[in-house]
């Protein structure tokens, strides 16, 4: 009986690393697709030339669009009008202009509904260092703009009646010791019309 042997210790050690890397990175995609899925964020992948090719369903929800809908250049045309042309002008920055800063912009569906989104975005690299897109992400904010909206009508209306009335008006700002005052509580205390802001020490001789 005659009988060979081969260490193959060697080969079997990279046959496993490469097994293990195949795994890690199928289970950090899988996980990627996942949290993308389920995510109450809007997430959004484009390529260099700003073209959509992925979007996750609340995306889609959000835009009032699929992503067969939006994919391409679609996207420009789910934006709100008077969003479009600064949106298109992100999508010809230059990638080192690219951070991470947020921005916000206006969905419009086709039943007229306004959806306000706050989004941020980042560049995506490939494994040898080429930018090959970007991936953002962005939150529902309709609400805080829509009760901003009705805090400034009321402000306004506020303001109106004062004028209306006669009234002089002023605010203190407590954090830096000021107060400000409209043209009419000038009037009423003999101030020139144009000051604005005046000190905590003349209003206490006032009061």
């Amino acid at each position: 009986l005659y009988a060979t042997a081969k260490d193959i210790t060697a080969e079997k050690i990279e046959e496993h690393r490469l097994d293990r890397v195949s795994n890690d990175a199928f289970d950090a995609m899988e996980f990627e697709r996942i949290i993308s899925s389920i995510s109450p964020m809007a997430i959004y992948r484009v390529d260099r030339q700003g073209h959509l090719y992925y979007a996750n369903r609340t995306w889609e929800l959000k835009a009032g669009a699929t992503l067969e809908e939006a994919k391409g250049l679609g996207w420009a045309k789910v934006l709100h009008p008077e969003d479009r042309e600064r949106m298109e002008k992100r999508r010809g920055r230059p990638l080192h202009e690219q951070k991470p800063i947020p921005f916000e912009f206006r969905f419009l569906h086709p039943d007229g509904k306004v959806v306000w989104m706050l989004c941020t975005s980042a560049p995506i690299f490939s494994s040898t260092g080429e930018h090959i897109g970007s991936m953002g992400a962005g939150l529902d904010i309709t609400s805080i703009k829509e009760n901003q909206e009705c805090v400034e009508a009321l402000n306004q209306q506020l303001k109106l009646l004062m004028e209306a009335g006669g009234h002089g008006t002023w605010t203190w700002d407590i954090g830096n010791g000021r107060t400000f005052v409209d043209a009419r509580w000038c009037e009423m205390v003999g101030l020139d019309p144009e000051v604005r802001s005046v000190d905590d020490a003349f209003m206490g001789r006032i009061i």
